[in-house]
Order: structure tokens, then sequence, then C-alpha cells
């Protein structure tokens, strides 16, 4: 008994400082510390709580597998001690990793949107913050960025007020996504940069601010500063354990290295990424990896390298997965009009097009105008492969890029 005190009261004390880590997004720490709280307990006395947190813990850095078997033992040990709002986080969470195996956008968003008011009705504004940042990512993905950053304000604003610092790094983090990849403008997002740094005080969200602020640096044209913002931005990312994020990111900035010409460095940063990713057995991040990286590659004019990265990126895919389906159709595109097959190019660059069409991505619009353009100029239709150019610079120019 008295060896068993010891170790419940030393569980709980790693338990404790590995919450503090993950709060503040130290995941390598946070791993650590919460599997040896856990290592000292009976499996019948693990705490769900900590089990829930680890579970999170480890998916961010990437160890999916593992994830899934803690959260499933998270969800069923709060279910046995009635606690219902921690049975339904741990829940959410192991739905949000099926959605990173690939599974179905729609999916995924209809069970957070059902577990929003069961949150709601248990008066847990943490787990409420964190579905409604979910939510924001999911509604992002799907094209609509300005309704997405109502929703990461507003689990900002409901994590700040119960301090909740792990869930407002992530939905002030992902607000800058959606100002990236949406319609607000160049200026106004670098401005949006600046709020954010100035309102946090924790690494993570340094670290992915500064990648994003690198990022708008660069398609507002100075590419010195930029990639002194994203190296900085990087670098914390990757300290603190944070894989996943530190490797998906780098489709901000290899999109807005593409934007300003640079197409090497847009492929490094699409390589790198995409060898991490794959590492880790991620796939829903990798298929858009995967489907830029097709684009990239036929800009420099290595249709056959582009080819199997974007039958790739159809196989991994999503089938709600927006860009994933844009980007693959853009590489095969130009792939099939190298071969002089000009038809079928134009009609996948269209089905693209058609797919976002009603979405705010207009910069996406704008790399798909430019695939439509080198579709163009391979059928020596120069008037078309113009009128392409002319309606993508336009794009780039209402974004400020």
């Amino acid at each position: 008994d008295a060896a068993r005190n010891v170790g419940a009261r030393a569980a709980e004390r790693l338990g404790s400082a590995g919450e503090r880590a993950l709060s503040r997004s130290d995941i390598s720490a946070a791993v650590s510390l919460l599997d040896r709280a856990l290592d000292l307990l009976p499996r019948e006395s693990r705490p769900p709580k900590l089990l829930c947190d680890l579970g999170l813990a480890l998916s961010e850095r990437g160890e999916f597998a593992r994830a899934e078997a803690i959260l499933s033992d998270a969800a069923a040990a709060a279910e046995a001690q009635d606690e219902q709002a921690l049975a339904a986080i741990a829940t959410m969470r192991s739905n949000w990793l099926g959605l990173i195996a690939g599974g179905l956008m729609e999916e995924t968003k209809a069970h957070i949107e059902e577990t929003i008011p069961t949150l709601d009705a248990l008066g847990d504004e943490d787990g409420l913050a964190e579905a409604y940042s979910l939510l924001g990512t999911l509604l992002m993905f799907s094209g609509r960025c300005a309704v997405a950053a109502q929703a990461f304000e507003r689990s900002a604003t409901l994590a700040q007020r119960v301090g909740n610092a792990k869930v407002a790094s992530r939905s002030l983090s992902w607000l800058l996504v959606a100002a990236f990849w949406g319609p607000m403008v160049v200026p106004d997002a670098l401005s949006l940069c600046e709020r954010v740094l100035g309102e946090s005080t924790d690494r993570h969200t340094e670290g992915f601010a500064r990648t994003v602020q690198g990022a708008l640096t660069v398609l507002a044209g100075d590419r010195a500063l930029g990639r002194s913002f994203i190296t900085t931005g990087h670098q914390l990312l990757e300290e603190l354990g944070q894989d996943v994020v530190a490797a998906s990111s780098r489709m901000m900035v290899a999109r807005a290295e593409f934007v300003a010409g640079d197409l090497g460095q847009a492929e490094d940063e699409l390589r790198f990424g995409y060898e991490k990713l794959k590492q880790m057995g991620e796939r829903g991040f990798l298929s858009t990896v995967a489907a830029l990286l097709a684009v990239v590659l036929c800009a420099q004019g290595r249709h056959d390298e582009a080819g199997a990265y974007a039958q790739e990126a159809r196989e991994l895919g999503a089938a709600d997965d927006l860009t994933t389906q844009l980007y693959w159709r853009c590489g095969q595109a130009e792939v099939l009009a190298s071969r002089g097959e000009i038809e079928q190019a134009r009609q996948l660059i269209q089905e693209g097009l058609d797919l976002i069409d009603g979405t705010d991505y207009g910069d996406d619009r704008a790399v798909a105008l430019l695939s439509l353009a080198a579709v163009e100029k391979a059928a020596d239709n120069r008037d078309g492969a113009r009128a392409a150019l002319n309606q993508a610079v336009g794009l780039f120019e209402a974004k400020g890029a």
C-alpha cells in the first residue's frame, strides 16, 4: 500500500507537469511526462483526463496509431466514470484522427456539430472552445475561410476566458491560416499576424505566426525578410515537437514561393513536408502536399515526375478535400497537355474550377488558371493562354500579392 501511494503521488505530480507542458504546446515534454505518469498507475486506475491529453499530444507529434488507441481508452474510462464531457472530447479527438487518416470532412464536421450542443448543455467551455476550433478548421478546408475566422475567434475568446492556453493558441494560429488561404488582403493579414503575436505569449503561437507572417511577407515582395520569419517559425515548431504542424505548414510557404516565382524553393518546402508526413503515416495533409508538388514540378517542365505525385494525391485525397481535388487535377491536366491530350486536360481543369466555385479560395483559383494557361499554351492557343494568365494575375493582385 505504501509503495502504491508513493506511485500515485508521483503520478499526480508528473501528470500535472505533463498537462502544463501540453498547455504551452511543448509536445515532446508533454508526451514524456504523461507517459511516465500513466506508467506508474494500474491500468484500471488511469485517469481518463491524462489519457485524453496524452492522446492529443501523441496526435500532434504524428504518432497516430498510438494516439487512436489511447483516445479509445480515454473515452471508455470516461464513460465508466460518468464523465460525459470528457468522453465527448475524447471521442471528438478520435474522430479528428479519422480525418487525418483520410476520412471525409463532412462526417467529421457532422460529429463536431453534434458534440457542440452536448458540451454546451454540460457547461464545458473548455470542450466547447476546442470544438469550435476544430469546426473552424473544417469550414476553412471547405473553402469558407471568412466564416471559419468567426469560429476561430469564438473559440479563442472561450479558451481565453477559461484559461485554456492550448486551445487559444490553436485557434489564433488557425485564424492566421484562414487569413493566408482566404480573401483577406495581404496587408490586413500581416496586421493580424502582429495582433496575434502581441496577444500571445506561448512559443507555439509565435512559431505558427512567424511562419504565416513569413509566407505573407514573401507574397508582399520582401523574400529575404519573409525567409527569416519562416526559419524562425519552423525552428520554434520543431523544438516543441509540433511535427505535424511544422510539416504541413510547408504548404503555405511553398505556395508563397510559387507565386513569387521561386519554383526551386517551393519544391524544397513541399518535399520536406511530403517526407515528414509520409514517415508519420499522415494522409490528409500529405495528399494536398503531393498535389501541389505535382503543380510545382509541372511549372518546371518535369511532367513525368509530376504525374506520379498527381496520381498519389488522387488516391489519397478524400472526395471532399477541395484543395487536393483541385491541385491533382491541375497537375494531371498539365501532364496530359504535355502529351498533346488537350481536351482531356481542359476538362480536368474545368472540373477543378467547378469544385471551388462558390468558395473564397481566390488564390487557389488563380493557381488553377495558371495551369489552364499552361494547357492553352501547349495547345498553341495564345489568346486563351493570355486570358487565363490575366485572370490569374487579377486574382493575385486582389489578394495583394
